[in-house]
């Protein structure tokens, strides 16, 4: 029996599958599955990957295959080159702006001293991924908490009410990617850059305030209370 394959990043095209086993030993073949819409929950949460004998491989659509692509600039990022910023306690090193990646991506290198949490946020516009690198983080989504810890990595959608905490009061080491590039020009504008070797301090109210009246400038809302997201 042929199964529906179903993705929460179902957009259109195909996975290849391998079908059931063949006789004589010989390999599986592949068969196309269109992707469904997903109607589970639109967040992903992913442990570190196993090895499999044969993982299912993306194909795409005939005009993701051929179309050329529109930007073909390639960055080398010394270490030292990087801007980082301070925002409700993170230090967010910039890796990648959208200005570098033709506005398909930013991509950051986040660090939680311990005791940090963002507000209760949803974006408009843009998705985030995170991937725990060092420590542990909590992403709570839409009021139930999911523990990430080294290895691990989660899928914000855009649209859905999200927050991320550190409450282990130990360091937090996390990489940061937003689609398409938004959240750098937020963090521009509503961050506030660092020198070498300054330490970060708790968000004072001038800074709070900033980050209040930048959110919706980048189609960012701030929500007081789990309860405020419906």
């Amino acid at each position: 029996m042929r199964n529906r394959i179903r993705s929460p990043f179902a957009r259109g095209g195909y996975f290849a599958v391998p079908s059931a086993g063949r006789p004589g030993g010989a390999p599986p073949r592949l068969h196309r599955r269109r992707i469904e819409p997903c109607r589970t929950s639109p967040f992903v949460l992913m442990s570190p990957p196993t090895h499999a004998t044969m993982p299912p491989r993306f194909l795409g659509s005939a005009a993701d295959r051929t179309a050329p692509a529109k930007f073909d600039g390639v960055f080398a990022m010394s270490s030292t080159e990087p801007k980082a910023f301070a925002l409700a306690g993170v230090v967010m090193k910039r890796l990648l702006s959208g200005s570098q990646t033709d506005g398909q991506f930013c991509l950051f290198e986040n660090v939680s001293g311990g005791d940090t949490r963002t507000p209760i946020h949803v974006h408009a516009s843009d998705d985030e991924t995170v991937y725990i690198l060092e420590g542990e983080l909590t992403a709570v989504i839409g009021g139930t908490a999911h523990r990430l810890t080294v290895g691990q990595s989660i899928f914000l959608p855009r649209r859905v009410p999200h927050q991320l905490l550190n409450v282990s009061r130990r360091p937090a080491r996390y990489i940061l990617i937003g689609t398409p590039a938004i959240f750098d020009r937020f963090l521009e504008e509503a961050g506030r850059e660092l020198g070498p070797g300054e330490a970060v301090k708790p968000p004072t109210s001038e800074e709070l305030d900033r980050l209040r009246r930048t959110a919706p400038k980048f189609g960012i809302t701030l929500l007081a209370d789990w309860s405020d997201q419906d």
